[in-house]
C-alpha cells in the first residue's frame, strides 16, 4: 500500500477500493488540516509521485504542479482517496525557546541598515590623523562626545584612520588622548608636508577639542609649533 511520509509521521494512503482493513480515519477530520498536511507532504519529491499516481487513479487525470496537494487534500477530504496516520512518534520534540529569538534575530538582519540607522537619527564620522614630519599616527586614541553626550572611544588603524557608523546626527567634540607622536619635541622635526585647504591643524603638545560635523572626513594635521626665540638662551 502506498505510503507518505513526513519528518514526524507517516501515512498510508490507497484508494476505497483497495481497503483491506479497517477504513482510515482522517476523512473524518477538518477538511482544512486535510489541506495543511498535504501541504506538508508536497514538499518531499517521493510523496508527490504517490500523490500524483493516486489523484491519476481516482480521477483518470495527470495533476502536476501547485494544484496537486489541493487536489489530493479534496479527494481525501470526501472520501475518494483514503488516508491513515500510521507510526505515529512516541516522544514529540520540545519546542526551542530560543528559536523565536533567532528567527527575530535574522528578521532584523535583513532590514537594511542604512534604512535603521535613518529612523534613528544616526550617521558616520571619519577621522584621519597625519603629522607634518610623517610620524606614524597608529594607535592613537581619541574620544568622541556625540551630540547627546554619548562618549565613544577609538583607536587609530595603520594609516591613521578611524571611521564609525553609528554617531548622532551633528556635531561631535573630538578629543586626541596623550601618545608620544603627540608631544612637542625639543628639536623640531622637518615638515614633510603643509596643511592643505580644508584639513584641521592640531599643534603639537595642545589638548583642545575639535567640534566635526558628522557626515564628512576630516583630514588632521600635527604640526610642530614654532619655538619662541630667546636671546639670552
Amino acid at each position: 500500500m502506498p505510503t507518505l511520509r513526513d519528518a514526524l509521521f507517516t501515512y498510508e494512503a490507497c484508494l476505497p477500493a483497495d481497503v483491506r482493513r479497517p477504513r482510515p480515519s482522517l476523512e473524518r477530520l477538518d477538511v482544512r488540516w486535510i489541506h495543511d498536511i498535504a501541504r506538508a507532504l508536497a514538499r518531499d519529491e517521493p510523496n508527490l509521485r504517490t500523490m500524483a499516481g493516486l489523484v491519476e487513479a481516482a480521477t483518470g487525470r495527470v495533476l502536476e504542479g501547485a494544484l496537486l496537494p489541493e487536489r489530493f487534500a479534496e479527494l481525501v477530504a470526501c472520501g475518494r482517496v483514503l488516508l491513515r496516520e500510521i507510526a505515529a512518534p512516541d516522544v514529540y520534540p520540545l519546542p526551542d525557546p530560543r528559536r523565536e529569538q533567532r528567527e527575530l534575530a535574522e528578521l532584523a538582519r535583513e532590514e537594511p541598515l542604512a534604512r535603521e540607522e535613518a529612523e534613528l537619527g544616526r550617521t558616520w564620522i571619519s577621522v584621519e590623523l597625519v603629522h607634518a614630519a610623517g610620524l606614524t599616527t597608529e594607535q592613537v586614541e581619541l574620544e568622541v562626545v556625540t551630540a547627546s553626550g554619548k562618549e565613544l572611544h577609538g583607536r587609530l588603524d595603520a594609516e591613521g584612520r578611524w571611521r564609525c557608523d553609528a554617531v548622532e546626527v551633528g556635531s561631535c567634540s573630538v578629543q586626541l588622548l596623550d601618545h608620544p607622536v603627540l608631544q612637542r619635541r625639543r628639536c623640531a622635526p622637518v615638515s614633510l608636508q603643509r596643511p592643505q585647504r580644508g584639513d584641521l591643524v592640531w599643534p603639537a603638545g595642545s589638548g583642545r577639542r575639535l567640534d566635526l560635523r558628522t557626515a564628512e572626513h576630516h583630514r588632521i594635521v600635527i604640526v610642530q609649533p614654532a619655538i619662541p626665540y630667546c636671546p639670552s638662551a
